[in-house]
């Protein structure tokens, strides 16, 4: 296959009127290319290296026009404004393709020089995850954290999709669930035992029958442990606000009221006394005083009352009684 190439020379002026005018813009010549024996993509290189090349000192239009046109070869270069330069010669073409291939080789071995390293940079990663999943699957659970942190964050994710790692963690799920499906069935035989016994000691006769029949409500019981638990101290339980504990202002015709409660920063001296005889009538016992506000949303007006909470832990069962803060005149002797 042959390619001539035909360009006109002329300068810039001259190009521009004629141009302008729709003459020829300058002398035509032409030089052309054997490519027989190149391949397509080489056809190309040259053609592209001479089209940029294919103008003088002055400015000339290139136009590449197919010598032999067949149905496989179709080769169409539109016309392309160059500035300067000179025309590639068969010869220098013949070369260039040759630094062309020379080129091309050089890059396709770096490129498959830059694919090995890639390759052994993925293999050593890969072994660097397989040796720590190893180290990790042959530690204890508690120390696998370890191995699992001195990892960076990509690591990490694909450590996370190792099969091994996914079946070790699984087993971890069911070994947990296992054992708290078991801790729980024991809370609950305990706290069957512990009710059972309570009952026996201190329960009615229709308590002692109902259980035997099944048919004794455990919150029932709760109640007389808890009464029992809490007899020592003398005091009145803590009441709760309510709405109309608010002071509410004469324009305030929607009571919106919120409620809080709050670990006390500080004690009067009633509230002291009064969290000084419930430790000593309980000394088990986990003694908090306690404010407690209420708010009106509309108003903004709020009521504020004392509360002290003990908390008792009787076998299985926490057990919980708030007090009211009573004036020394009012405590027991």
């Amino acid at each position: 296959m042959k390619i001539r190439l035909v360009y006109h020379v002329c300068t810039e002026v001259i190009r521009q009127e004629r141009i302008a005018t729709g003459d020829s813009p300058g002398e035509e010549r032409s030089i052309e290319y054997d490519l027989t024996a190149l391949t397509q993509e080489e056809r190309k290189l040259l053609l592209d290296a001479a089209s940029v090349a294919a103008h003088s000192y002055a400015a000339n239009t290139v136009e590449l026009r197919p010598y032999r046109i067949s149905s496989e070869h179709s080769l169409v270069y539109s016309y392309q404004w160059l500035e300067q330069g000179h025309v590639l010669t068969p010869e220098q073409g013949i070369a260039a393709i040759g630094t062309l291939r020379a080129t091309r080789a050089a890059l396709l071995e770096q490129a498959e020089q830059q694919t090995l390293a890639e390759q052994k940079r993925k293999q050593a990663h890969q072994q660097k995850i397989s040796d720590a999943v190893e180290q990790w699957l042959g530690l204890p659970r508690d120390r696998t954290v370890e191995v699992y942190q001195s990892l960076s964050r990509q690591e990490q994710q694909e450590f996370d999709l190792d099969s091994r790692v996914v079946e070790r963690r699984a087993q971890w799920r069911r070994e947990d669930e296992a054992q708290t499906t078991a801790e729980a069935e024991a809370k609950r035989v305990r706290k069957q035992a512990q009710i059972a016994a309570w009952v026996a000691d201190h329960g009615t006769l229709s308590q002692q029958e109902r259980l035997a029949a099944g048919l004794l409500d455990e919150a029932e019981v709760l109640d007389g442990i808890r009464e029992q638990t809490f007899a020592p101290v003398s005091l009145p339980l803590y009441r709760k606000l309510v709405t109309e504990d608010v002071d509410h202002n004469e324009e305030c015709g929607h009571y919106d009221v919120d409620y809080a409660s709050d670990e006390a920063k500080d004690a009067t001296e009633a509230e002291f006394d009064t969290l000084k005889v419930i430790r000593a009538a309980l000394p088990a016992a986990t003694v908090t005083l306690r404010r407690h506000t209420a708010t009106c949303n509309t108003c903004d007006r709020t009521a504020t009352r004392a509360g002290i909470l003990a908390v008792v832990t009787v076998g299985e069962f926490d057990l919980r009684r708030e007090f009211g803060v009573v004036t020394p005149s009012e405590q027991p002797e």
